[in-house]
């Protein structure tokens, strides 16, 4: 079956793209939250330090919603997305001529792209995802060839953050293995609103606690409606 064409919806913050009924890109135009997944993202995001210009990558650009959020936090830094679909960069610059200094995109397939980038991250983020036809779903590559990959272009710090939904005829248990496996330290964000799951992952993290608290102050400083809508726990 044939997938269909994302549906823009625009408001007075920005424009929304919707597929198959989900929220698949919320880019607003100013800095300020959305209220919604990105504002979580982006306050996990804050984690990584930002003594370097390039220090955050991006698998899955689409329209370039995290922008908004990690501006209403006072980022100042670059992203280097990667996507195989270059509409939502197109509409990105298009919608926020003034912020395309910050983003570096490439057109090309993720697992490629980690393959022939030899620099090393702060911050990784995965948030891929494809159409099957009648619903949004990870691609393969989230959990077979990305976790290596991504823990393999982390810095000895870095944290690498997996946007996840359960995989397609599995379970949550096996999706979180497959990834999380990976890595010698994982918590995992539950959101109320979102059948997401946010994986973060690295060599050192902070306690469950203290994550939650962090997120918690990041959300408040932007006036996201998510503050008190997530937990955190510890995988073991």
């Amino acid at each position: 079956m044939k997938a269909s064409a994302p549906r823009l919806v625009r408001d007075r913050h920005g424009v929304r793209l919707i597929q198959h009924g989900v929220l698949i890109s919320d880019l607003r135009t100013s800095a300020r939250p959305t209220h919604g997944l990105y504002d979580l993202l982006a306050a996990v995001a804050r984690l990584a330090p930002e003594d370097s210009p390039r220090h955050i990558a991006l698998l899955g650009f689409g329209a370039g919603g995290i922008l908004a959020p990690l501006k209403a936090l006072g980022w100042t830094g670059c992203l280097n997305a990667v996507d195989m679909d270059p509409s939502g960069y197109a509409l990105f610059c298009r919608e926020c001529p003034s912020w395309r200094h910050l983003v570096r995109w490439t057109h090309a397939d993720a697992v490629a792209w980690l393959i022939w980038e030899r620099r090393r991250f702060r911050l990784i983020i995965e948030d891929l995802s494809i159409s099957t036809g009648s619903d949004i779903e990870k691609p393969g590559a989230t959990w077979i060839r990305l976790p290596g990959l991504v823990r393999d272009r982390l810095a000895p710090e870095g944290i690498a953050l997996f946007n996840l939904l359960k995989p397609h005829g599995g379970t949550w248990r096996q999706g979180l293995d497959a990834v999380g496996g990976r890595f010698p330290r994982k918590l995992l964000v539950h959101l109320e609103d979102y059948e997401n799951r946010i994986l973060i992952a690295g060599r050192s993290l902070p306690e469950a606690r203290t994550l939650s608290a962090t997120i918690r102050r990041s959300l408040r400083s932007m006036g996201s409606r998510q503050t008190d809508r997530f937990r955190v726990e510890t995988l073991g």
